[in-house]
């Protein structure tokens, strides 16, 4: 495997090499904005409601959805029987409070990258398991206007980990998802992409257990350039 500075200087000598994606599909939750700390905070006081200690562990389980299958497990940690969408409706107006109360900020170096991906006139799509209500709130606070496309979990009948969102989002940009580089931080929106047929540059939030030739991983998306959205740099790291 070649170095990543041979990688690097290849890219700076021989510019032809260098091939940007078709567009840039955007996770929200935890990857373009730090939001996890609010989703933790409202299942906490969701689930103190029903006199269940909420921990770190629990909320690991939850993480990028989707909602069926927290409230599957909610309900598991309940211990009673609940009606799903009732509980659902109910996590929703938790949610719905606690960003409504809470300041919304980006994930380091977030900003500077989706900055540098308009400025290259690159099509952008923010795709979230969150629903329509809890983008709207968002938007109040962090501007989306940026996006040329937003799918929420909403506007899909399959959401992450089911392949849909991505495949919505590429083609209300009018791009084959086979082209498109997905930035995510979880593994049910890292399977989602993968199985959409999307390059993917993951984040981790939390441990990934998901190895695939068109996943690459990072700590953190701070001094990531637009050149380290180079599709080549996939397969060139395979050779």
């Amino acid at each position: 495997m070649q170095s990543f500075f041979i990688i690097q200087m290849q890219r700076i000598l021989m510019p032809d090499r260098f091939v940007l994606p078709a567009a840039v599909l955007f996770d929200m939750d935890g990857t373009l904005l730090n939001t996890e700390d609010l989703w933790f905070l409202s299942e906490i006081e969701l689930m103190k409601s029903f006199g269940i200690h909420w921990t770190n562990a629990d909320h690991q389980v939850c993480v990028g959805g989707p909602a069926s299958r927290v409230t599957d497990y909610m309900i598991k940690r309940i211990g009673e029987t609940i009606d799903p969408v009732v509980l659902m409706q109910q996590a929703e107006v938790s949610v719905e409070k606690v960003f409504a109360r809470n300041e919304i900020s980006w994930q380091p170096g977030a900003k500077e990258l989706l900055d540098s991906v308009t400025d290259h006139e690159i099509p952008t799509a923010l795709v979230t398991a969150s629903s329509s209500a809890i983008v709207s709130l968002v938007a109040r606070q962090i501007d989306l206007s940026v996006f040329d496309s937003i799918i929420t979990g909403d506007d899909v009948e399959n959401p992450k980990p089911y392949p849909d969102p991505y495949l919505q989002a590429a083609g209300s940009l009018g791009v084959e998802v086979r082209n498109c580089v997905v930035i995510e931080d979880s593994n049910t929106g890292v399977k989602s992409a993968l199985e959409a047929g999307a390059y993917v540059l993951c984040v981790p939030s939390h441990p990934i257990l998901i190895s695939d030739d068109r996943m690459r991983s990072i700590p953190t998306l701070t001094q990531t350039k637009i050149m380290d959205l180079d599709i080549k740099l996939w397969t060139t790291e395979r050779s």
